[in-house]
């Protein structure tokens, strides 16, 4: 929830799965924030990585969500970033 809040204030924040302990944090982050600014992360080698990707899939996003969250926004900051260089 700090985190949740903390991106409500400030809109450069992102948040990711690893530290959300329950799926449906993953899908309030979501409506708080917008799913483009929910990155998926696997927290390893600290967890086992297809529990983390078993929490997006129980959140109830949409497929189009999932993909956003699994690939699609870290490829559109990544892209950002070779831009800017």
């Amino acid at each position: 929830d700090a985190a949740i809040q903390a991106g409500r204030e400030l809109p450069n924040i992102l948040i990711d799965t690893s530290a959300i302990p329950y799926p449906w944090m993953i899908r309030k982050a979501i409506d708080a924030l917008g799913v483009e600014r929910v990155l998926f992360a696997s927290d390893g080698p600290g967890c086992l990585p297809q529990l983390e990707i078993e929490k997006v899939y129980l959140a109830g996003l949409s497929s189009l969500e999932q993909e956003m969250v699994f690939s699609q926004n870290i490829q559109r900051i990544l892209e950002g970033v070779r831009h800017a260089l």
